[in-house]
């Protein structure tokens, strides 16, 4: 399936307005960066790294060692399906034929937490380098992403009032 042009190439600026800035990829900058933000969480991942509160949730959920060390290498195992095997078109799908979905839920979550910590912490270094202290910050995803946010919190309320 091809990527639609408007994913390959967008231009700094305001949408829609001619303009000479520099051209961007977010396809390529994610394809280039993911595996080093992950293998940064992994690392986080090491036993004697781990914050208490993920080995405390470990605990709780009766998940040990082995259990970690499997989920983080079958995730490691689905990455490198996804780069090789380009008959692979969704992620879920390499997760399974890693084995990754055989892994205890609470393991999975602890790996994905981990990583969802260190995407966050790269975007926040991400966002300070690009910002331009000399001009108002743009809102329009931010915004939109409160919006999202909204409409999760308000669903799960309902959910939880019936």
């Amino acid at each position: 399936m091809p990527v639609p042009q408007h994913f390959i190439q967008i231009a700094k600026g305001t949408p829609g307005v001619q303009t000479d800035a520099e051209m961007y990829a977010p396809h390529r900058d994610i394809a280039n960066n993911y595996v080093w933000l992950l293998q940064s969480a992994m690392h986080q991942l090491h036993p004697d790294r781990l914050e208490d509160w993920l080995k405390a949730f470990a605990l709780a959920a009766g998940i040990g060692p082995e259990e970690i060390a499997k989920t983080v290498e079958t995730f490691a195992a689905a990455i490198v399906l996804l780069k090789t095997d380009l008959t692979i078109q969704k992620p879920l799908e390499a997760l399974d034929r890693a084995g990754f979905f055989a892994t205890p839920p609470a393991a999975q979550v602890i790996l994905c937490a981990k990583l969802g910590q260190i995407i966050t912490g790269a975007y926040c270094t991400a966002v300070r380098d690009v910002s331009d202290p000399r001009r108002p910050p743009q809102v329009n995803d931010v915004n939109a992403l409160v919006a999202a946010a909204t409409e999760v919190a308000t669903a799960w309320r309902e959910y939880q009032a019936k």
